[in-house]
């Protein structure tokens, strides 16, 4: 699978989001995908603050949201199977391209400006807007899964979103969640914590959930056969149950 890394390629790996970062790229180079980085080009300062006067788009998004960008994203899509979205600013990016993404959230901006700038006026203000967006953009159904590093944001984003898929995964240690892809079908199979939810594609930007199947604490390896139809689930050990594969057969 060719994964697009939108966001910037983490170069220090002892240092806060970039341990997450680092270590779900390599989980997915083992697992034979390739990844491309692409990071969008900033405007200024005074460009930013421009751009969020004309646009009504909160101030950090404001920072990339150019014509610019849109266009370079819409070219590396072409070559890439699904997206994955390394921090909350390149979100809106996401709307302009036609393809699966699933976003890493590693502070939700509404949350976390009032409790790093707490009783300023200003940050207050920046939280409100932030939170708008946030509730336009994850109930309009554009992300089939979203992955946050905190419980605080994980029990945000359940009460945003509408069918979409919250993954918790502590900082410093991702597990690695495949997403399989049923061409004959056009289906989605993501393997979460405790289940395996099915994703039905209605077109190149709308997903719908056709359910979920219970499978087994901590069982997020995966691989889908296409030659087979068979999707095949990594079930570790857990207290007195003994690990075991699960195969599934996928039907129409």
């Amino acid at each position: 699978m060719n994964i697009l890394w939108v966001g910037k390629g983490p170069e220090n790996a002892a240092a806060g989001d970039e341990v997450f970062d680092q270590r779900l790229i390599t989980a997915c180079v083992a697992e034979g995908a390739t990844v491309d980085c692409f990071y969008p080009e900033p405007l200024s300062r005074l460009g930013q603050l421009f751009n969020c006067a004309r646009s009504g788009l909160p101030h950090d998004r404001a920072r990339f949201a150019t014509a610019r960008n849109y266009r370079a994203l819409g070219q590396a899509a072409r070559r890439h199977r699904v997206a994955v979205v390394s921090t909350e600013p390149f979100d809106e990016l996401l709307l302009h391209v036609r393809l699966p993404a699933i976003p890493i959230l590693h502070n939700m901006t509404s949350l976390a400006l009032p409790s790093m700038v707490p009783h300023n006026p200003l940050a207050a203000f920046a939280a409100r807007r932030a939170r708008r967006w946030e509730e336009r953009v994850y109930r309009s159904g554009r992300f089939g899964a979203v992955a946050v590093l905190s419980r605080r944001d994980e029990a945000y984003l359940r009460g945003l979103t509408t069918g979409a898929t919250v993954l918790f995964t502590p900082p410093g240690m991702p597990p690695l969640v495949p997403l399989a892809h049923d061409a004959k079908l056009k289906r989605f199979y993501l393997s979460g914590d405790q289940f395996v939810e099915v994703f039905k594609q209605d077109d190149a930007d709308h997903y719908t959930s056709l359910g979920k199947i219970a499978s087994g604490l901590r069982a997020k390896t995966a691989l889908f056969v296409p030659e087979l139809n068979r999707y095949f689930l990594a079930v570790p050990r857990h207290a007195q149950r003994q690990a075991e594969v699960r195969v599934y057969e996928p039907i129409p």
